[in-house]
């Protein structure tokens, strides 16, 4: 298994996919009026597992509680994106999640079991998100095409507040 590193952890509440440079301004703007009028948003751990079920196993996420706010927000995400890109509205249930590692031989892995299941949670340190919620206070758009500066797989583009 290749792990995320640490830096590049983040729950993924949309994916835009390739957005024209000159279709960003805009899109920054529609999340901003979002963002703006909304209160944080509870994040509370569900499980490990292997994303995209119906395929063969190549990605292991962490899934997150899919609160009737994230589902809002995740919907507002879509129609911005709907009105903004043109994208097609999302037709698959949201899983508010993040990628901890990608699988190089999904041949030689068919299932997580608990022992890796816990060996996981113990490095990324998900044990306290397992009893309590946590407060979500800003969201940031990431770019996955990297500048000459980044240091990470992604570049943050903007960071949003929650209620500014």
């Amino acid at each position: 298994m290749e792990w995320s590193s640490v830096g590049n952890l983040h729950v993924t509440l949309y994916f835009f996919g390739d957005v024209p440079e000159e279709a960003c301004a805009d899109l920054q703007n529609r999340i901003n009026e979002v963002v703006a009028h909304m209160q944080p948003l509870e994040l509370g751990y569900e499980c490990i597992t292997f994303a995209l079920p119906e395929r063969q196993p190549r990605i292991v996420w962490a899934e997150f509680t899919a609160t009737e706010a994230l589902a809002t927000f995740h919907n507002e995400l879509a129609r911005i994106g709907f009105e903004a890109l043109g994208l097609p509205v999302p037709h698959k249930d949201f899983i508010p999640h993040a990628t901890l590692a990608r699988v190089a031989h999904p041949e030689a892995i068919s299932v997580l079991d608990v022992g890796m299941v816990t060996q996981i949670e113990d490095r990324i340190q998900l044990g306290e998100l397992k009893t309590k919620k946590h407060a979500i206070t800003y969201c940031e758009l990431l770019s996955s095409h990297r500048s000459a500066a980044s240091t990470g797989a992604y570049d943050l583009i903007h960071k949003y507040t929650f209620g500014q």
